[in-house]
């Protein structure tokens, strides 16, 4: 009966476990590419007001990079990796010109597109690994991104373990 018991705890310790690790939200770590030429407008809340502007000097640099902590309706809440840049911490921004190269868990492994964000729908195209890619949408373990190909934009979700 103890042996009984002990094994029932556990696995309902495990359950609470794995229900709080599932609802942690992966954040995005992305750059903003300098050869847009534009200031990054910082915004007080989804469509707010202007409360400052960032000028950032060249892509792929520690001062161009951050953190994405949330998406909403073409707005992302960001979080600067620059020390210099931390009074602005947790701003909003439009969604444009966020980039990542997406890359796969392993050599061998492909990484695919996907329609929805969730690994059932249908995937609609394989991407190379370190393939850059622009982010447009963000949610909880998917983020949306999209790419030219030639002419032709590609448009879709990439699950969490590749990026």
């Amino acid at each position: 009966m103890k042996t009984v018991l002990v094994f029932l705890i556990c696995g309902l310790s495990l359950c609470i476990i794995d229900k709080q690790n599932l609802n942690k939200t992966k954040h995005v770590e992305c750059y903003y590419k300098s050869e847009i030429n534009s200031p990054i407008l910082i915004h007080d809340a989804v469509d707010g007001k202007i409360i400052d502007s960032l000028t950032l000097k060249s892509a792929m640099k520690e001062s161009n990079r951050f953190e994405i902590l949330e998406s909403e309706y073409g707005w992302f809440k960001l979080k600067p990796y620059s020390v210099e840049q931390r009074n602005f911490d947790n701003f909003w921004v439009k969604s444009n010109g966020f980039f990542f190269k997406a890359k796969s868990i392993k050599e061998d492994v492909w990484m695919y597109l996907y329609d929805l964000p969730t690994k059932q729908s249908n995937r609609i195209h394989r991407l190379d690994n370190h393939q850059e890619v622009e982010v447009t949408e963000v949610s909880t373990l998917w983020v949306k991104v999209k790419f030219k190909i030639g002419n032709k934009r590609v448009e879709g979700w990439l699950p969490h373990e590749n990026y």
